[in-house]
């Protein structure tokens, strides 16, 4: 794949995508000269550049300017006919229930971590929703936010946050970590005027277990409106799912999808409309393999393993360190097929595609790499091809927390799948961001060329786990998930929100740190 640096190169330089084109026709015409309009328009549709728009932290005058927002989760919805962009987060904006020194952290009863923005104008500019309230059982909610919306009512949201029980926290405080015991469920929040209020809905909890992560998803076929959520049971290395029937109801537990197996990762979830089916990936504690397994009605198909080892280390940039979960996401859309001269179509086992954080044995840096599964999961297969396994790409840094997310296509739209990941690569300074589509040529070869999506930007963690500029680990922001938001003519529009410290790296201490916000851009 030589000519994927040189296509990476053009993009978004001088002379723009136009010249990136040229690039590529010339690289494949000895190899696809058959279809080389074909190949060069499918991967041009990946080139974009954009500087996003701030999420949170926009001014001096915004209350999120107080405070720090990042781990973002997005979404888009319709209320009447006005649309909107939701991105939820952690939202630690000062407003007294959270209160900071040099080396502690105190936690007031009331505190809250699940915030959001809103957006009315395709991500141009975003209003500031607040943070939901925990309900009367709870003395605060925590953080881990996930979001979706309904596929049957597109005007509700649903957005969810880990919770803290209500005597875990006394009036005096709760000093330091908040990993004793005190996070004991979860609370679904959800809104029905397209992600501006949201109030709670139901919350959860095994027998007051210390849940940890967060996904949702939402059913969307004639006779399934459920909504699904999912956490980590940390004590019992089991994942937990969860259903409301209708999205108005409370939600009910689900059997164990990975019965046997001690999970130990935040899940993820999605819904196969074309089967109705829910999915559910999760790593297994010690082999650090990902598991998927299949809800078909109200019954689990079988564990399948969906890839190789992954891996959660924590990352070098520049003289810092920032904290790193072990990053997959996968989502379930329009599978690949070739058509050949004889008018035959040849059709790929690809539906399901996921990405992951692995490290090459080698060089010891972080990547990413790709691995695809039909819709009925009975066949998974390795696709180096996708992401940054070396020997791909001109990768000399680290690559991380990969997304990817599906457009199943309709009548005049082709169907599209977006995958994005962070990286040093252009400098080891900072953070860049690139973004590409999960493609194959016409003869159908995998194929992943990544394009700048967000050019490299500062870092500013928090100095957990050691003194200042000596911290084995800062957190900034572990994951992010995209979504699929509209369209642009022809062409899918998707957005990604994530950790944003362009206002400057003021100050950093044990817990906290200034400036840490959330920007977005939306990309096709």
């Amino acid at each position: 794949m030589q000519y994927a640096a040189v296509f990476q190169d053009k993009c978004c330089a001088t002379h723009g995508c136009a010249r990136a084109m040229i690039s590529i026709r010339y690289i494949l015409r000895d190899q696809f000269s058959f279809a080389v309009p074909f190949v060069a328009l499918a991967l041009l549709s990946a080139c974009s550049c954009s500087p996003g728009a701030p999420v949170t932290g926009q001014s001096d005058e915004v209350p999120t300017i107080h405070g720090t927002q990042s781990e973002t989760a997005s979404a888009s919805a319709l209320a009447g006919d006005q649309k909107t962009m939701v991105v939820a987060y952690n939202d630690d904006t000062d407003d007294g229930k959270i209160v900071y020194s040099s080396n502690d952290r105190v936690v007031y009863p009331g505190a809250s971590l699940l915030g959001w923005s809103y957006s009315t104008d395709d991500g141009t500019t975003w209003t500031y929703g607040g943070k939901v309230k925990p309900p009367a059982s709870y003395a605060a909610l925590w953080g881990d936010p996930a979001i979706v919306t309904s596929r049957t009512n597109y005007n509700r949201v649903y957005i969810s946050s880990l919770a803290i029980g209500a005597n875990k926290i006394p009036a005096t405080g709760h000093h330091g970590w908040l990993d004793d015991g005190s996070i004991t469920g979860a609370c679904i929040a959800r809104s029905d005027d397209g992600g501006k209020h949201f109030g709670i809905q139901s919350c959860v909890t095994a027998n007051g277990d210390f849940y940890d992560g967060a996904a949702l998803a939402a059913a969307g076929t004639a006779n399934d409106h459920r909504i699904f959520a999912a956490y980590v049971d940390v004590p019992n290395d089991r994942i937990d799912v969860w259903a409301s029937p209708d999205g108005l109801a409370p939600f009910q537990p689900l059997p164990n999808p990975f019965p046997g197996k001690s999970m130990i990762s935040h899940p993820r979830l999605a819904y196969d409309n074309d089967t109705g089916a829910l999915l559910v990936a999760a790593i297994e504690s010690g082999s650090q393999l990902i598991w998927m397994n299949r809800l078909v009605g109200n019954a689990w198909q079988g564990p399948v393993q969906v890839s190789f080892a992954t891996t959660r280390i924590d990352i070098p940039v520049g003289s810092q360190t920032i904290r790193m979960a072990y990053g997959f996401s996968f989502d379930v859309g329009a599978q690949s097929f070739v058509a050949s001269e004889n008018g035959e179509t040849q059709d790929f086992d690809d539906a399901i595609r996921l990405l992951y954080t692995t490290r090459d044995s080698t060089t010891k840096r972080l990547y990413v790499r790709g691995s695809a599964c039909s819709r009925d999961l009975k066949n998974c297969v390795d696709v180096p091809q996708w992401g940054t396994t070396p020997g791909n790409l001109n990768t000399p840094g680290h690559q991380w927390n990969p997304t990817v997310k599906a457009w199943r296509g309709f009548i005049g739209l082709p169907p599209v799948w977006k995958a994005t990941y962070q990286t040093t690569d252009d400098d080891p300074n900072e953070v860049a961001i690139k973004q590409g589509n999960l493609a194959r040529f016409p003869n159908g070869t995998p194929v992943f060329l990544p394009f700048p999506l967000m050019s490299p930007r500062i870092i500013c963690p928090d100095f957990r786990y050691g003194s200042p500029g000596n911290a084995k680990s800062g957190y900034w922001g572990d994951y992010d998930e995209a979504a699929h938001v509209g369209f642009d003519g022809t062409a899918a529009k998707f957005l990604l929100a994530f950790s944003d410290s362009s206002k400057g790296c003021l100050s950093q201490s044990m817990f906290t740190s200034n400036h840490l916000h959330v920007r977005g851009v939306i990309y096709k």
